[in-house]
């Protein structure tokens, strides 16, 4: 630049020398950046504080903001409801002394284009002083060039408005970002900010950001609006709305903290008409989104998901359904795309305009873009909510006019590839498994009916592939005698006027028969308990034939390594040169691949889910391998692929990582249905544990090494305090080097500048994911849910079942750290570890991540809000504990606790013993052993094996028994495997009573009797070794490690039969349950985005001071490598790793 202006002069160079004071301000050069401006000023002899840049105007011209200050509440409200109406003259009454102003102001700049030029320069300056945080100077600095801006626009139409809306735009941002998050916005502010933005679409009607920020600031006044009155019922004021940093968003917690601020005789009404704005906000959205560009990708889903909502909330009031009509044909088509799963989710919307809007608009979708909404539709068809899949079913049958053929190879399709990802011999294991679970072990009759019942239908169906007819061979008889005895125990239960129990058995009706005393109610007591005698025996005889077939069934799938299109799917087998695309192939210019035909033979990973590995040849040439999942929902993962998408776009825009390569590797999923579907198969990729096995049985390694170390320190470590588990685990450290991971990437590269790329794409992948998983809540991060691309490098992660901190307030083994940054991972960095460049990536991300918060926190509202999924949020353990909480580890006991552990029989070695480690308890233990066997008659295992029972983790869904690092010492009485699923159903209170109190406890826990004992635990035990099989270790843990997704299901359907966001549905519990819940969860992230996650007082009315980027980063490192968090994680998760 300084050679170029020997020749050129600053009028020349004004693109290069904005563009080098915006490259200095981001690498925080800002005295160059300074000087950069300052110089060409100089030179075209701007004074900064002269009369161009609007000071020294004399009062009479009436230059500046008009403000409403001064005017009475219900004079500002009416001109705020004016200005939002479009009601407000937004042009100023400029005179002849204006004219003779303007000329004055160009006479002194030389001429138009330089009085221009100093403009523009003198704005990039302005937003100079605000990045460096001299804040106030440059608010009034850029209220008084507006004032002259406007001027200048007026008198000179030459000048282009694109300079005079980015400042009325900034004024109105940095007038949001002066208001702390959680205050008060006065109405004076709000009219001086929406004037701001409504001047900036009234000077460029086409411009993106002005029509996205009015928009946005219309819909947050009304968000918070009627967050800040549900936050005090009582308080009726009209003077404020909350807003937070720069949109405004706050937390539940500010909210409350706010309106205790504000309470007296000084409360005013409402601020404006909540409808004007909800319309000005919906016509905003509609304009952004029509002139949305590929930059601004982030920014227009963040307003397509804020026009969901106003649609959704709102869409019933005749005003906003008007303007919502008049904007759908402003949008094109192909922008509704990126939001069609927040589309479907609503389908069954009861509101009657609201539906019709939706449908109209999916017709309409669907008419251009078939191939998008096939394989979506085909999940809607197979809902277990009746209201979903009739609308599901409508809209289909709507598509067939123009899409027949394809219609029909969808749902072809769809059904085929299910019957392919679940045999009814899978089908009926896992069925009776589970009701075994339900019924021996919870006394749950009615439960094991739900599931066991519409197995039987389907079997009566009668089969369609030879694999279901030898099904029927083979198991048929004996299901049809079984299912003569569950409709005969249904007959004599209902003529007995009782309830088929759901908890107890048999008790709930014995008692009630044996506790009449008149003679008429004496003989229909004996009546009644005959009758319940026959009900339980035909039960029984029932079980005596499940347990036939169940032991049958489970001889048989262990054989079941590969299937037959044409045993098991014929009719997919013969589907070929199909209109219907492969899976994920779908863009939005219309492209896609056909399915030219299916693999005949299909591979059936032997693992706990059994999927298979299928292959689809595309018309183009290409297998693409896809793994086809059944018993699992996928829904939830699909969504999370959309938040990182919307990730990849914030990333590559902001010019602080685009240069870095920073993405998160995305792969496609398909839903098929509420419990299967495919995801896309990711070449070159294996799991970490995978890699660490290989590696450790190359060099005669141990895989469970840390393990077998720990246990034998300390056998009883789950029994262990805190402080003593951080000695073992430390110990086991220190007696291990941890590089197999750092090996492992040296040893797969052919050179070392191979091994230097791949470093760096896995330190920064890692650190990416590190920030984003954090913000999401995932957790579940074990070594087989992390997979290394061989190629590249970089970290891949699978299975987002676990979202939103689901797992650090599950009852049991909580995890404690928020994303996973074990040694293992650490030393496979660079040169540097933490230190390097995964820090300064975290802190990248992180910033691009809080800068853009509203897009996230947009996109995350409708996932948590997703009729779909959200039905998860209401678990026992998500909703037992706040997730404020989730970020402080939990360090301390109850005095229960302490007792518990004090009291147990724990083996440490000899350095651990002297650190005043207690075995005072073994005389409790002693009486808890002969109470248990007294109750039990059997000798049973001590404390460690109990301890043990609790984890029901095996092999994972890639194949690895994530059981393989875990050595359990188990013993090999026949009577411990027989009884340790009852020892499960006592708890520690239980154990503690008396022998007869136990033995009522228990007798109503579990009513079986010893014959049916057996059959539950040999099942248990059966399916436990069926998961197990397929490794080269069977280091098992007791216990099912292949639950069943059924009741899942089963809770699924339920919970969302209740739940109706948008039409008002009948349990208003679950309704206001869900919404609680929501908001904690969205308030969590909001904390996480504004970095007041770290609050150590979460019920104080005081507001937070938040954190910069560098502290949250580095409190969360922290977390995440803290011994103390780690050593009391899941042993399953390998924090030893």
């Amino acid at each position: 630049m300084a050679v170029r202006s020997l020749v050129l002069g600053p009028t020349d160079e004004i693109e290069a020398t904005l563009s080098l004071s915006v490259l200095s301000r981001q690498s925080k050069f800002f005295k160059l950046a300074e000087k950069a401006l300052l110089d060409p000023l100089e030179a075209l002899g701007a004074n900064l504080n002269g009369p161009v840049f609007g000071f020294g105007v004399p009062e009479e011209l009436g230059l500046g903001t008009s403000s409403c200050a001064a005017d009475s509440s219900l004079v500002q409200i009416m001109n705020i409801d004016r200005l939002v109406k479009g009601e407000t003259s937004l042009l100023p009454n400029y005179e002849k002394a204006h004219q003779d102003y303007f000329n004055m102001l160009v006479n002194k700049a030389g001429c138009v284009k330089r009085l221009h030029i100093q403009h523009r320069l003198y704005y990039a300056y302005v937003k100079h002083l605000w990045a460096t945080r001299h804040s106030a100077a440059a608010m009034d600095r850029l209220s008084k060039l507006n004032s002259i801006l406007e001027l200048t626009a007026h008198f000179e139409k030459s000048i282009t408005s694109n300079l005079q809306v980015h400042c009325f735009v900034k004024l109105g941002n940095w007038k949001l970002a002066q208001e702390p998050p959680g205050t008060i916005l006065s109405l004076t502010k709000q009219y001086e900010i929406l004037r701001a933005y409504k001047k900036a679409t009234f000077r460029c009607n086409n411009d993106y950001k002005a029509w996205h920020s009015w928009a946005l600031i219309n819909f947050r006044l009304v968000q918070h609006q009627k967050m800040f009155q549900n936050a005090n019922d009582d308080f009726r004021s009209n003077d404020a709305v909350l807003l937070g940093p720069n949109t405004g968003s706050t937390t539940l917690k500010q909210s409350h903290a706010a309106a205790a601020t504000i309470t007296g005789p000084q409360q005013q009404p409402q601020s404006g008409n909540k409808i004007h704005h909800i319309v000005a906000a919906v016509h905003g959205f509609v304009k952004a989104i029509s002139f949305g560009v590929k930059k601004w990708t982030a920014s227009v889903q963040q307003d397509m998901l804020n026009f969901l909502t106003c649609l959704f909330k709102y869409g019933e009031l005749p005003e906003v359904s008007r303007a919502i009509n008049d904007g759908l044909g402003l949008v094109h088509n192909e922008a509704w795309l990126g939001v069609l799963p927040q589309l479907l989710a609503r389908i069954h919307v009861k509101s009657p305009k609201i539906r019709a809007i939706l449908h109209s608009l999916l017709i309409k979708l669907g008419v251009k873009h078939p191939q998008a909404l096939m394989y979506p539709l085909s999940v809607l068809l197979k809902s277990p909510v009746d209201d979903r899949r009739i609308a599901a079913q409508n809209l289909m049958d709507a598509l067939k006019a123009n899409s027949s053929e394809l219609v029909e190879e969808a749902q072809l399709v769809s059904s085929e590839l299910i019957r392919v990802a679940i045999l009814w011999l899978e089908l009926w294991h896992e069925g009776l498994e589970e009701s075994s679970r339900l019924y021996y072990h919870e006394g749950n009759v009615q439960g094991m009916l739900d599931v066991l019942l519409p197995l039987h239908c389907e079997v009566e169906k009668g089969p369609a592939t030879n694999r279901e007819r030898n099904f029927i061979e083979s198991f048929g008889s004996d299901l049809a005698n079984a299912h003569a005895h569950i409709k005969n125990y249904i007959r004599l239960i209902s003529s007995n006027g009782n309830s088929i129990p759901t908890q107890g058995g048999f008790q709930q009706s014995r008692s009630s028969a044996s506790s009449s005393s008149a003679p008429s109610d004496v003989r229909h007591g004996n009546h009644g308990r005959k009758i319940n005698a026959e009900a339980e025996a035909a039960i029984n005889q029932a079980w005596d034939l499940y347990y036939n077939v169940f032991r049958r069934i489970n001889k048989q799938l262990p054989g079941l390594t590969t299937l037959e299109l044409s045993s098991c799917s014929p009719a997919l087998q013969q589907a070929s040169n199909l209109v219907l695309g492969i899976p994920g192939t779908y863009r939005v210019d219309g492209s896609y691949v056909k399915i030219k035909r299916f693999n005949p033979s299909v591979q059936v990973i032997t693992s706990k889910q059994r999927p298979r590995k299928i292959i689809i040849q595309g018309n183009d040439g290409n297998n693409y391998v896809f793994l086809l999942k059944g018993h699992e929902d996928l829904r939830q993962d699909e969504r999370v692929m959309q938040l990182f998408g919307l990730v990849n776009a914030l990333l590559a825009k902001d010019r602080r990582t685009n240069n870095h390569d920073l993405k998160i590797q995305r792969y496609a999923i398909a839903p098929l249905s509420h419990n299967a579907g495919v995801v896309g198969w990711v070449p070159h990729c294996d799991t970490l544990h995978i890699l660490i096995k290989e590696y450790r049985e190359a060099k005669k390694i141990m895989l469970n090494m840390e393990n077998r170390l720990m246990t034998k320190m300390a056998p009883d470590y789950d029994l262990l305090t805190v402080l003593q588990k951080v000695e073992v685990f430390e110990a086991a450290l220190a007696k291990t080097s941890g590089k197999d991971l750092y090996e492992v990437l040296w040893l797969k590269s052919k050179d070392s500048e191979e091994w230097l790329e791949r470093r760096t794409r896995y330190t920064r992948s890692l650190a990416v994911m590190s920030m984003v998983g954090y913000i999401l809540g995932l957790g579940d991060r074990h070594p087989s849910n992390l997979m290394l691309d061989r190629m590249s490098g970089s970290l891949l992660h699978i299975d987002f079942g676990d979202c939103f901190e689901v797992a650090m307030h599950r009852e049991k083994f909580p995890e404690k750290v928020p994303f996973r940054l074990t040694r293992m991972l650490i030393k496979a960095m660079e040169v540097s570890g933490i230190e390097g460049s995964y820090r300064s990536t975290c802190e990248q991300t992180m910033g691009v991540l809080r800068e853009n918060r509203d897009s996230l926190v947009a996109m995350l509202e409708a996932f948590v809000y997703d009729p779909l999924i959200s039905w998860r949020l209401l678990g026992e353990d998500a909703a037992a504990t706040a997730p404020e909480k989730a970020a402080q580890p939990s360090t301390t006991h109850t005095e229960k606790d302490k007792q518990k552990k004090e009291a147990s029989d724990v083996v440490i070695p000899k350095e651990v013993r002297q650190r005043s480690l207690s075995l005072s308890g073994m005389d409790t233990v002693k009486k808890k052993s002969k109470l248990r066997d007294h109750f039990l008659g059997t000798s049973l295992v001590h404390s460690r094996d109990f301890m043990k029972e609790v984890i029901q983790e095996g092999k994972d869904e890639d194949g690895e028994d994530e059981g393989e690092c875990i050595q359990v010492v188990q013993k090999n009485q026949s009577s411990e495997k027989n009884m340790n699923k009852v020892q499960l159903l006592l708890s520690d209170k239980e154990q503690e009573d008396s022998p007869d109190d136990a033995r009522e406890k228990a007798a109503k826990l579990n009513p079986c009797t010893p014959k049916g004992l057996k059959i539950a635990s040999e099942i248990q035990s059966m399916a436990a070794n069926i998961s197990s099989m397929g490794g080269a270790k069977q280091d098992s843990i007791v216990g099912s490690v292949a639950r069943s997704r059924i009741d899942k299901s089963l809770r699924e359907k339920e919970l969302t039969s209740l739940i109706d966001l948008t039409g008002g549905g009948e349990d208003h519990a679950n309704v206001e349950a869900l919404n609680v819940r929501a908001l904690k969860v969205i308030g969590r992230v909001q904390d996480k985005l504004t970095g007041t996650d770290f609050s150590s007082n979460e019920n104080s009315s005081s507001m937070v001071e938040p954190l910069d980027v560098p502290e949250q980063v580095q409190r969360l490192i922290t977390q995440a490598t803290s011994n103390e968090n780690l050593c009391q994680l899941f042993i399953g998760w390998c924090a030893f790793w």
